[in-house]
Formats: C-alpha cells, sequence, structure tokens
C-alpha cells in the first residue's frame, strides 16, 4: 500500500471532526510529466489536516518535495525543492453516485472516500502537475544544443558553425584530386584548413598525391593570404612541392599578390576561382622568402564532371 494512503477509521464521521497527521514517505512513480517531476523513490513530507464533512472529507496538506527534470533545450538538470498545497474534497461514493446518475459528467473525476481509507497521491498529483513548466528550461534565453555536434551553444565559441557538405562536392574533389595527380610528380607536404569541406577535399588529395606530410592548421582557416604565407614558412621549410587545400577569396588573393607578371592570368585571377580550383604557382625561392611579385602562376584549372 502506498505511504499516501491514509487510514480515516479513527476519523469521527460528525461535520467539523477533525484529523491531523504527518506523513514521511517515498514518492511514487510518475508524479509529474514526462520532461519534469518528483523522482520516484525521493523524500515526501506532508503535514496534512483530514476534515469530516457532510459529503464526504477534505483533505488540506502542505507537501514538500524535490522536482527534477530536463531543460528541453540543451538538456542540463533541473532541480528544485518546492512546496505544494492540497485542497481537495473527497466524496462519499453514494453522493458520486447519485451525480452520475444525475448525468454529471464531471462525476468520473471526482475523488472517492475509501472504506477505510483515504488516497492522497491522486489529489498531491493534480495539485503538483500544472504547477510544472510545459517546457522545463535552464534560463528563458538558453540557446541550446549545436544540431550538428550536439554540444552546448553556451560552452562553443561565437559563431560556431558546421559546413553542410553537399554530397555531390565528393565526385568533384575526386577529379580535382586526379588532375593534380597528372601535374605533380611528388608531393612533400599538404596543408588543410580544419573546415570541413576542406578536409572532404583534402581526403582524395591525400590518396592520390601521398604527400610525405600533411598537416591542418587553423590559419588557413582564419588569417587569410597571410596565415598561408606564415604556415608555408613555418611548415614548408624542407618540402618541395606544396599543397594547400584553402578558401576562397584567400587562394586566389595570394596568387593575385604573388605573380610576377600582367598578364591573362593575373586578369584571370583577379577575378577569383569557382568551386575545385587548383592553381599551380612555381616559386624561385624558398617559402620563406615570399612575398609580392616573387611567384609566378604556371596553370589554373577547375576540375569538372563529364557526362
Amino acid at each position: 500500500m502506498s505511504g499516501l494512503v491514509v487510514d480515516i477509521v479513527d476519523l469521527p464521521r460528525a461535520t467539523g471532526s477533525v484529523k491531523n497527521l504527518q506523513i514521511r514517505t517515498p514518492a511514487p512513480a510518475d508524479l509529474g510529466t514526462e520532461v519534469i517531476g518528483v523522482p520516484e523513490g525521493s523524500d515526501l513530507a506532508l503535514d496534512v489536516t483530514l476534515t469530516s464533512m457532510d459529503d464526504g472529507v477534505l483533505a488540506q496538506a502542505d507537501a514538500d518535495l524535490h522536482v527534477h527534470g530536463e531543460c528541453v533545450r540543451c538538456l542540463r538538470d533541473l532541480d528544485e525543492d518546492r512546496s505544494v498545497r492540497i485542497d481537495e474534497l473527497y466524496l462519499f461514493p453514494q453522493v458520486i453516485e447519485a451525480q452520475r446518475a444525475e448525468g454529471d459528467e464531471e462525476a468520473e473525476d471526482l475523488l472517492a472516500v475509501g472504506e477505510t481509507t483515504l488516497d492522497l497521491e491522486p489529489a498531491l498529483r493534480d495539485a503538483l502537475v500544472p504547477t510544472l513548466p510545459f517546457q522545463p528550461l535552464c534560463r528563458p534565453d538558453c540557446p541550446g544544443l549545436c544540431p550538428d555536434c550536439g554540444k552546448r551553444f553556451e560552452d562553443l565559441p561565437a559563431g560556431h558553425h558546421h559546413e553542410v557538405i553537399d554530397p555531390r562536392w565528393s565526385a568533384l574533389a575526386g577529379l580535382l584530386a586526379k588532375e593534380l595527380r597528372k601535374r605533380l610528380e611528388t608531393t612533400d607536404l599538404l596543408l588543410v584548413s580544419p573546415a570541413a569541406r576542406a578536409r572532404e577535399t583534402a581526403r582524395p588529395i591525400r590518396d592520390r598525391l601521398e604527400p610525405t606530410d600533411t598537416l591542418v592548421r587553423e590559419e588557413i582557416y582564419n588569417l587569410g593570404p597571410n596565415g598561408i604565407l606564415r604556415v608555408l614558412a613555418e611548415d614548408g621549410a624542407d618540402a618541395r612541392t606544396v599543397v594547400v587545400v584553402g578558401h576562397e577569396p584567400t587562394i586566389s588573393v595570394l596568387a593575385h599578390i604573388l605573380h610576377d607578371t600582367d598578364d591573362d592570368l593575373a586578369s584571370q585571377i583577379s577575378f577569383g576561382v569557382p568551386t575545385a580550383t587548383a592553381v599551380i604557382i612555381d616559386v624561385p625561392g624558398t617559402w620563406a622568402d615570399l612575398e609580392p611579385k616573387s611567384a609566378r602562376i604556371r596553370e589554373i584549372f577547375t576540375a569538372r564532371k563529364r557526362d
């Protein structure tokens, strides 16, 4: 028998008779909603007053309990101690039956006095559930979870996002890698931006070119042309051929800065390059010595899927 079922044998039937009691009991199951409620087995404390009435028993109580749930946006645990007030009239069965006979549609929902007991659980549930939030939040402006990585936005840097890779891009990346393999005898170093699309492009290039070393560097994504020059100076000292997988307009701007001739290639690169394009640049000196107009564009080509 539930600890919320109380004995009323010793409650006199005379109207106005009172019985006071204190209840300390584990919480029953399903005391709440699907997203927030009182954990089963947690402590419940009730100070109860039962009063005999003409047509039943008035149950009044103050219940102290613990509520647990999760923020519906970020899934953070929510815990709160709270008090709930119960004011519920339990009717004698014959009173409920009389109302049912009169066609009272709400008679089925009325609480009934047992033969010798009173079950406070439904009254407690009716008092508690309307006070619980329909969608519990840790705070009103909770930003929730990143739908891609599942981490809390508030724990991530500003501007956090994930690139969505078009499945068609894999085919173009493969064609680009194939064309590069035709043009480059060896590859000593593959430098890659950390962005998802750049890493997706680099995968077939790495498989085809088999570079001696592959590095993913934040500077390629964050610092533009100067970031690439810095990485080349720091990591390319012993490399003869370097392939950089980066972004537009960074690649075309850098190529335009380095190109030493005012020709058709200079004009072409000044307008930027489309997706899946490679710019091959010949560098006569060291990577650390790169400066404006110190190299020459050999070729610009774009991978295209043939029908």
